[in-house]
């Protein structure tokens, strides 16, 4: 099964940066995915998660297929769904033990929701490009909230009062 949408892109926004913008969303939840540009105005993204191993023969893996292709200010973005793998387990449970056909259906209904959860990710993308994103640089003492990183693999030392002291770099 397809779906097919177009959305409107803000200006200057490229497919690269839409791609990206999308990948990383997408990641964040829990999805693998595996972006090829092609062109300076088409694209496709695999979504996929759990697609190997048991979860996947119990029906439970979900799979799509993006294609996106950019025109001027519109892009057309083109989602097939991988319905194999739930079909399968809905048939083997039916015919040998209830278990697969339950796990069918669970991925059934995952599989449903993916391409809504990939056309939010890329329209975050073609709205707000950068927004989501990691920033490029981090900072040299580490992530905000994070203890700072060390150079020269040097463990932090301990003072009276059993706090971390920094190496000293002179």
């Amino acid at each position: 099964m397809s779906t097919s949408k177009m959305l409107s892109v803000a200006p200057g926004v490229g497919i690269n940066s839409i791609v990206n913008g999308a990948c990383y969303n997408l990641n964040a939840q829990g999805y693998n995915c595996v972006p090829s540009i092609m062109g300076p105005t088409s694209a496709m993204i695999v979504v996929q998660k759990d697609r190997d191993g048991f979860k996947n023969f119990m029906g439970m893996g979900v799979e799509c297929r993006v294609t996106l292709t950019l025109n001027g200010n519109m892009l057309n973005l083109n989602i097939e769904s991988e319905w194999t793998n739930k079909v399968i387990a809905m048939v083997v449970g039916w015919f040998l033990c209830l278990i697969p056909f339950i796990t069918g259906i669970v991925g059934a209904v995952n599989q449903n929701g993916l391409p809504g959860k990939i056309e939010t990710a890329v329209m975050m993308s073609t709205n707000n490009p950068g927004q989501g994103m990691p920033p490029q640089g981090f900072p040299q003492n580490g992530m905000p909230g994070q203890p700072p990183m060390y150079s020269n693999n040097v463990p932090p030392q301990a003072d009276q009062f059993g706090g971390e002291v920094p190496p000293q770099n002179f």
